[in-house]
């Protein structure tokens, strides 16, 4: 869905989204019992606060921008105690939103 806002928060999703997703993998080479195999794994630690919650929480803000629920200005508030509540303070904060967590 598309942004509908002045243009600001146009550009700051786009920003966003390049700051988030495109996770790179890292190829990890093993050998157990004698066969040796690769495993792929996803560097998390390369998104905006470390965390997969970060695609979680650019995606529902992009939505509710989407929908007209959150305009700019709007107070943001989540109650979470972990990674969902960093990420949505964090997305929150670069678009430009005054965030609350609760715990």
């Amino acid at each position: 869905p598309a942004v509908q806002d002045s243009g600001c928060s146009a550009k700051r999703f786009d920003t966003l989204r390049r700051l988030i997703g495109n996770t790179p993998l890292l190829r990890v080479h093993c050998r157990y019992n004698g066969h040796t195999f690769s495993v792929f794994c996803k560097l998390e630690a390369k998104q905006l606060t470390g965390s997969l919650k970060d695609r979680v929480a650019l995606q529902i803000l992009r939505d509710a921008y989407a929908d007209g629920s959150v305009t700019e200005g709007t107070e943001i508030v989540e109650a979470s105690s972990g990674c969902t509540g960093v990420a949505l303070a964090s997305v929150g904060a670069v678009l430009g939103h005054k965030v609350t967590i609760v715990i």
